[in-house]
């Protein structure tokens, strides 16, 4: 998906990020060619760094990308905002609602980049009551549960997470096995946090220790922000109509 995709939808993205700089009405790019050269040189240093430190290219990409396109939107709305006699907050933001979009998309890039590139996983086995090392974080199994329903049996693990010795969240993930027709589906445990979400997916017994799968996802949480200006922005533009 990422080698067919974002070759397609990157340059897009980049003009995004350069589009609202521009003069479209008179097609001049003169006020505007220092803010292409800069993101020219900033693409060429961001692509330096990756490939002499060797670390993720598609994490460097997303990230410049969404700077990119946050640097653009700020000039822009500075720029206007110098150029414009209303000075009142509602009135500047009802009149630039399609920068603000764009600051937007920059905020859903950053998010879903960081979110997925530099997220943690580990792939552990746990018995009840017995406390594994995630990392920064200690993971516990308290007691697992088996519950009948009106066409399923339920079976939910009791996570307890702690950092340092410190309570931070109880994680209930659970299994559904389904008689008619015979299925089993899975549901993820979750626990929000506001730099980061941590998901335990339950697996299958072995003798006496369940296999869990235990994501880490970092800044998760931009990609509802930056989704809900793009929404804001889309309401405002139906207003003015």
């Amino acid at each position: 998906y990422n080698s067919t995709v974002l070759p397609i939808l990157l340059p897009g993205l980049l003009l995004m990020s350069i589009a609202p700089a521009l003069s479209w009405k008179t097609n001049k790019l003169e006020n505007s060619k220092f803010i292409i050269y800069f993101f020219i040189i900033l693409s060429l240093v961001l692509l330096f760094i990756t490939l002499v430190l060797k670390i993720d290219p598609w994490g460097v990409i997303g990230i410049s990308t969404s700077f990119v396109i946050m640097l653009g939107s700020f000039y822009s709305l500075l720029k206007k905002n110098k150029n414009t006699k209303n000075k009142k907050f509602l009135n500047f933001i009802f009149i630039n609602n399609g920068l603000i979009a764009h600051l937007g998309v920059g905020i859903l890039i950053m998010g879903i980049t960081i979110s997925s590139v530099y997220k943690t996983e580990y792939q552990k086995n746990i018995k009840i009551n017995e406390i594994i090392k995630l990392g920064k974080y200690e993971l516990k199994l308290d007691h697992i549960n088996l519950n009948n329903k009106n066409n399923f049996q339920s079976l939910t693990a009791n996570f307890s997470l702690y950092k340092n010795n410190k309570f931070l969240s109880k994680i209930v993930p659970e299994k559904r096995y389904y008689s008619s027709p015979k299925m089993i589906t899975t549901e993820a445990g979750i626990y929000h946090n506001l730099l980061q979400d941590f998901y335990i997916v339950l697996g299958d017994k072995n003798n006496e220790s369940w296999s869990i799968k235990f994501y880490q996802n970092p800044l998760i949480n931009l990609i509802w922000f930056g989704a809900l200006i793009m929404f804001l922005s889309g309401i405002i533009t139906l207003a003015k109509k």
